[in-house]
């Protein structure tokens, strides 16, 4: 970014001696307050905030003075003025850096008399020497300050000119020096700079962009457009900083040597620049600075709206923070023309660029928070995401982009949605976010029902739940009937028909199971009517001819063809893998050793009666036998086997084959004490399971023991169809069970036997 020197515009900056070229809408009151300094000794000039005091001394004033024979220095007040001015004469070669000082009555004729000019000194923001009247050093500094003033004032032929130039809010406060200096009060110790008018203000333009060391051109008409678009304050005046925030946007935008109407208007018009273009550039900082800003802007403007200068180390003193995150916040905002460095009595202060930030940065605190988040936390947590909603003054600024990226954060917590909804102002703008969430193609699915389900929480009284439920009606069949069953816990019987002129087989179990929420005598009736069209069946959870195209997970079929292929898949293989085949097996072991127990077909409580009872090592051997689903198992391209069935029968398949897998009992096996062996490898992208009913505890525990808890992993459950009741909507029922749990867990069906799997595993190429 340029240097304020190098640009034709001064953003928030003040134009300086250096601009004097290009400094242009002030000739009238550069003449007029020359002529009140030349002939007056002391000088108030005071205006509005954004007026362009400093600019019109700067590059106006003291340039036109010293071509008349003056020499002029420019203190910056602070809380010790004399001791500025000393600096500042220093620094334009008046008093020798190590040269013994007089007391500034002395000091400042014997300068006039050694050059044998006059000597114009200007006091800039010297509000800063009324901020704190409770402040007794201060004051006391003030009113010695006064003094020494008063004396200089006594000495009519000591050719100082004296300038002080402050808000015209604080003018009222000079009256301290009433006493002094009686004068102080009169029209010619007075100049009050107003805005500027139209005529000002083409001149402010149209000057720059001539005189300019690489000079452009606005598109005709252009100028007209921008002085109609700005700000107007009473009388048809223009706000100098307006002007300049404007017109340095559209500078600092120049591709050729003309600013076009195009661009203008790209960059939304007067209007749009000034709404726009301080945040843009708070936008560009990284987010250590956003943060470090964010904690310092409570002490960089005073209770008055002005600035307040502080030293870096003070200031992370002030906030807690490392005095290295200060520095970079700093350095950041100087690049942006935002704050200033300025050195005062050897120290090195810092503070916005003039007072206009100082004020605007009252406000400016959430703005910056937001756009740390937007920018650098872009998907957060739902706990940070209620963190921030419960931030008043933050949500004040948010926009509706906001508001959407908060929704999509909460979404899967139905306690964080009711507070998203609490918050959002108005609330049609909470339903219309609703709305686009529900419509997004984006929106996991389990989050999106979430949402369904919080619906059905909200007052019936508001057509926006009904309509919106209503519209989910025709979504995925998940969405359905989570839709219809949101639409009985409204418990409203505007509900009724719309759930009864539900015309999908694959909802019509959660439409009765809704109506028998609802329980009115309509809806009961309601639910007669519905449940004579029949149901669905379970069949209809997968589609197409092959069972294994169905499953319904995101790229199941992909995944588990991939880690196959890489030998990444396990197989689980439970007591069930062969139909009859652990029961068969208990009930050998249960008569050759007298099995005491009711149970005698339950395969895990007769091998732990033998192994416990009998040392199971030394008094049985391992059962196993050659059969076609351990041959097929043997066959299929898995390359890790993980066994509840405490037999060898896999084993002896696998080397009847030529395979060598890795084989891991986890219950122990038939000859050897059981034990729950831990597994000692959990990263495996897919896992089949075998043998298993998916309800059944020891599936449970299986996917307990092989993945880390809360872990979800792709998981195939080969297994029968289960057995469904008579009810006619049971299958549905199931149906969406099923699906619930495949989403909830990871987790995918087929309904049939493993051989059936396997074989059909086999036909789609995914073997070894």
């Amino acid at each position: 970014m340029p240097s304020a020197a190098e640009t034709p515009y001064k953003f928030f900056e003040f134009y300086t001696k250096n601009d004097r070229g290009i400094f242009a809408g002030r000739l009238e009151e550069v003449e007029v307050l020359i002529a009140d300094i030349v002939s007056a000794r002391l000088v108030v000039l005071f205006a509005r905030t954004g007026t362009g005091k400093s600019s019109l001394i700067n590059a106006g004033v003291r340039p036109r003075l010293e071509d008349l024979g003056f020499v002029t220095a420019l203190a910056r007040t602070g809380r010790d003025p004399a001791s500025s001015l000393v600096a500042a004469l220093r620094s334009e070669g008046l008093i020798e850096p190590n040269a013994a000082l007089e007391p500034l009555p002395v000091l400042l004729p014997d300068i006039v008399k050694r050059s044998g000019t006059p000597l114009a000194i200007f006091f800039d923001q010297f509000e800063e020497i009324f901020q704190d009247e409770n402040d007794a050093a201060l004051m006391a500094t003030q009113q010695a300050f006064i003094r020494t003033i008063g004396e200089l004032y006594k000495q009519k032929t000591s050719g100082v000119h004296i300038v002080f130039s402050l808000r015209e809010d604080f003018l009222g406060h000079m009256d301290a020096f009433r006493d002094a200096i009686p004068t102080i009060y009169q029209k010619e110790s007075q100049l009050r700079l107003r805005f500027l008018t139209t005529k000002q203000a083409r001149e402010a333009i149209v000057v720059p962009s001539v005189k300019f060391s690489e000079p452009f051109t606005f598109e005709e008409g252009l100028i007209d457009q921008i002085i109609a678009d700005l700000p107007k304050q009473s009388g048809n005046l223009i706000l100098p900083v307006h002007l300049q925030i404007v017109c340095d946007t559209l500078w600092r935008g120049l591709e050729a040597a003309t600013i076009t109407r195009a661009q203008y208007e790209t960059a939304g018009g007067a209007q749009g620049i000034l709404k726009k273009r301080f945040v843009d550039e708070l936008r560009t900082l990284d987010g250590r600075a956003l943060r470090t800003l964010e904690k310092i802007l409570p002490d960089l403007s005073t209770e008055q709206e002005t600035k307040k200068s502080h030293r870096i180390a003070d200031m992370a003193s002030i906030a807690g923070l490392p005095v290295a995150a200060v520095q970079h916040c700093v350095d950041e905002m100087c690049k942006r023309h935002l704050f200033r460095m300025e050195v005062r009595e050897s120290e090195q202060y810092f503070e916005w660029v003039s007072d206009y930030l100082a004020k605007e940065s009252r406000t400016l605190r959430p703005v910056v928070r937001r756009l740390w988040l937007t920018q650098h936390e872009t998907t957060p947590s739902v706990e940070r995401a209620r963190e921030l909603m419960a931030d008043t003054e933050l949500t004040e600024t948010f926009d509706r982009g906001d508001w959407l990226g908060l929704l999509k954060a909460v979404a899967p917590n139905r306690d964080a949605l009711r507070q998203w909804f609490q918050s959002v102002k108005p609330r049609t703008v909470a339903w219309d976010l609703l709305s686009e969430v529900l419509r997004s193609t984006t929106i996991e699915e389990s989050a999106a029902q979430t949402v369904i389900r919080f619906l059905g929480e909200l007052d019936a009284d508001d057509d926006h739940a009904l309509h919106l439920l209503e519209t989910q009606i025709e979504g995925t069949p998940e969405r359905a009937r989570a839709a219809i069953r949101a639409l009985g816990a409204m418990n409203d019987e505007r509900a009724v028909d719309i759930i009864e002129g539900t015309d999908r087989g694959d909802v019509q179990g959660a439409a009765v199971d809704a109506l028998g929420a609802i329980a009115t005598p309509r809806a009961k009736a309601a639910a007669k009517r519905v449940n004579k069209r029949g149901g669905s069946i379970l069949g209809d959870l997968f589609r197409g001819r092959d069972r294994l195209r169905g499953m319904v997970l995101p790229d199941g079929w992909r995944v588990l063809r991939e880690t196959l292929r890489t030998g990444d898949a396990a197989a689980v293989i439970g007591p069930g893998v062969i139909e009859q085949s652990g029961a068969i097996i208990a009930r050998d072991l249960a008569e050759r050793f007298e099995y005491p127990f009711g149970d005698a077909e339950n395969l895990h409580s007769v091998v732990d009666y033998v192994n416990i009872a009998f040392g199971g090592a030394k008094r049985i051997s391992n059962v196993s036998a050659s059969n076609q689903t351990y041959d097929a198992l043997a066959r299929s391209p898995f390359r890790t086997f993980l066994t509840f069935d405490y037999s060898l029968s896999l084993e002896a398949a696998l080397e009847k084959a030529g395979r060598d897998a890795a084989v891991r009992h986890l219950l122990g096996r038939l000859g050897r004490p059981g034990r729950v062996l831990p597994v000692t490898r959990s990263d495996w992208p897919c896992v089949v399971t075998f043998g298993f009913n998916s309800r059944d505890l020891l599936h449970s525990a299986a996917r307990q023991w092989i993945f880390p808890p809360g872990d979800v992993r792709t998981t195939i459950v080969v297994m029968p169809e289960p057995t469904l009741t008579s009810d006619r909507f049971s299958a549905d029922r199931a149906h969406d069970y099923y699906e619930r749990y495949a989403q909830e867990r990871g987790t995918m069906f087929y309904f049939g036997e493993a051989l059936e799997f396997l074989d059909e595993l086999q036909s789609f190429g995914a073997s070894a």
